[in-house]
């Protein structure tokens, strides 16, 4: 292969200050200008975009103008010298990041339950904060996420504060979450005037949402009647509910439209029966004592305090 058109070899010999140059000229649109980006002699700066038009083996600038115009090869090569100049810097920031102990990858594990909408501006901070940190992000039952973080399969849970957590799980009160009580509008009960007693309301199917293991070790948490149906999500939950087979609890945000057009009507629990089984609305986010929130975890928790 002739020289003047570059060989492998050549390739093997390209910098990343050739690419950031190459750039710089790109986007000041003049070599002056990139000198003064870049803090140096004009005489560098076309001294290294030379170099790399002589190993890429192409001519990057049409020079016959007052300025300098990219060639039909500048132009496209432009987005990959871009890419790659962004892509060392991205790995420049990561590094010093995890460095100083900011987390390389987070797994959040977010309950069922808990409305995306009031969970993505926070995550909007944490992108905003920490761009270099990969999320990973479970939508668990309750029980589930906070299994996730015994297994070490999350570091992070945002969950209701049930009663009876493990000894090792350190929570931390975000918000109160808006717990309502419903049913189809054709179900028994919500033909019923006034409040509902506890006896009456556990003579009637309720929809509850649980892992297996944790309905089978009798941790039946907000459930009071007799005959329940376990389901492993939210949004199965809720199709029953429309569907008129039971009754339960849902958060008061996920079932607005239904309320607003009258696929679902809410119900009026009365007596302390009710009330004491019902789910602690408290979210709370959970880890476990022993791996403690890094700063992107830090800085994830207080974006939903802030709501």
């Amino acid at each position: 292969m002739d020289k003047k058109f570059g060989n492998y070899e050549d390739m093997d010999a390209l910098t990343l200050d050739q690419f950031a140059v190459f750039v710089a000229i790109a986007e000041t649109g003049s070599f002056a200008g990139a000198a003064r980006r870049m803090g140096r002699a004009q005489s560098a700066v076309t001294y290294a975009v030379q170099k790399l038009e002589e190993q890429t083996g192409l001519a990057l600038f049409d020079r016959t103008a007052y300025r300098p115009v990219l060639s039909e090869a500048g132009r496209a090569l432009l987005p990959h010298a871009r890419r790659v100049v962004e892509d060392v810097a991205s790995y420049r920031r990561q590094a010093a990041g995890i460095a100083q102990g900011v987390e390389a990858e987070l797994t959040v594990a977010l309950s069922s339950l808990v409305p995306l909408a009031q969970v993505t501006p926070a995550l909007g901070r944490l992108h905003a904060g920490f761009p270099g940190v990969q999320l990973r992000l479970l939508i668990q039952p309750d029980e589930q996420a906070v299994a996730s973080l015994q297994d070490a399969e999350a570091d992070l849970a945002l969950a209701l504060d049930l009663p009876g957590l493990p000894a090792w799980a350190e929570r931390i009160a975000l918000a109160d979450l808006d717990m309502v009580f419903v049913a189809a509008r054709e179900h028994p009960l919500a033909g019923l005037t006034g409040p509902q007693a506890p006896e009456i309301l556990a003579e009637h199917l309720q929809i509850a949402v649980s892992v297996e293991r944790a309905a089978r070790r009798g941790r039946d948490h907000g459930v009071i009647s007799v005959n329940r149906w376990y389901v492993p999500d939210v949004a199965t939950k809720q199709a029953l509910l429309r569907a008129g087979l039971g009754w339960g609890s849902m958060p008061r945000a996920m079932v607005a439209e239904d309320l607003a057009e009258g696929r679902l009507v809410l119900l009026q629990p009365a007596g302390s029966a009710a009330t004491r089984n019902r789910p602690r609305a408290i979210l709370a986010a959970i880890h476990h004592r022993e791996r403690p929130p890094g700063p992107a975890a830090r800085a994830f928790i207080a974006g939903m305090q802030a709501g």
